[in-house]
């Protein structure tokens, strides 16, 4: 299915909240559950404040221990409805709204990280998923990149969506982390 900015797409996720995920054998995920929580920061084992995130019980003759990378979405503000500018040319369409958002993507890995603005979505209650579309509004946008090791990046995206839609994560798709351990000294 081709996906277009500001339309709807249906996907197949389980309607759960996802509060802060981050899979390292596919693609990463993570969303701020519900618009009330931020996925921020490093995961944490459960032991000491120095645990990893992995559930693999140590060993003491491994060799070596490649963690995931460093990546941060944070959620700076949130106006649902957004309201256009007076001077805006856009037009809404009837029975449908503008969703804004302020985020910021933190790359504190030591490893570039790759996004596209349609890595960000919103997720209704029935499973469908909206794309963010062209800038509404005056503020920054968020545009798509290469952020290289220790750079962040912060802007604003807008989706048009129904009137009705019930709303419950703001989910952002990160790329999948390259795991390589060298063999050479």
């Amino acid at each position: 299915m081709v996906e277009q900015p500001g339309h709807r797409t249906q996907t197949r996720q389980s309607r759960r909240h996802v509060l802060a995920t981050m899979a390292t054998a596919g693609s990463a995920v993570m969303a701020a559950g519900a618009f009330g929580g931020l996925a921020h920061g490093r995961a944490k084992g459960t032991g000491t404040p120095d645990a990893t995130p992995d559930a693999t019980p140590r060993s003491d003759d491994a060799i070596a221990r490649i963690a995931p990378p460093e990546w941060s979405f944070i959620v700076y503000a949130i106006q649902d409805p957004y309201e256009l500018p007076e001077a805006s040319t856009l037009v809404v369409p009837p029975g449908t709204h503008y969703f804004a958002t302020e985020v910021e993507i933190d790359n504190a890995s030591d490893q570039p990280l790759s996004f596209a603005t349609s890595q960000i979505r919103l997720r209704a209650t029935d499973g469908l998923e909206f794309t963010s579309g062209a800038a509404a509004g005056p503020e920054t946008t968020l545009k798509a990149r290469v952020l290289p090791p220790g750079d962040r990046t912060r802007g604003w995206l807008w989706f048009n969506v129904p009137d009705d839609a019930e709303l419950t994560d703001l989910v952002f798709i990160a790329q999948s982390p390259e795991f390589s351990l060298s063999l050479t000294d």
